[in-house]
């Protein structure tokens, strides 16, 4: 038995206690929690959050901002886009399938 059986790069089932009951027939059932992968993209900044989250997870991003480049030049945040149109920094997404943000 697996802890992690993957279905695609995105979406992947884990076994959280590798436990198991038996029935009358002396057949195991193995019990999977379902989980999605938010990939957090940004061309500045530190982006926070990405990673694997159970089905129905709000999961937490966030990017750092203000970015400096060390030069001098300052980027400013102005939105999520992709699978989140939020417009702060931080934002939240329930994890009902795998997601993409990126920071702009």
């Amino acid at each position: 038995m697996d802890e992690y059986v993957y279905d695609g790069a995105n979406i992947r089932y884990r076994c959280p206690s590798y436990s198991w009951s038996f029935s009358s027939a002396n057949s195991r059932t193995f019990v999977y929690v379902t989980q999605y992968y938010l990939k957090v993209v940004s061309a500045y900044g530190n982006p926070q959050g990405e990673g694997w989250y159970d089905e129905q997870y709000i999961a937490v991003f966030f990017v750092t901002t203000p970015v400096l480049d060390g030069v001098g030049t300052r980027y400013r945040f102005l939105g999520w886009t992709g699978d989140s149109k939020a417009s702060t920094p931080t934002a939240t997404i329930v994890m009902d399938g795998p997601h993409v943000v990126t920071a702009e």
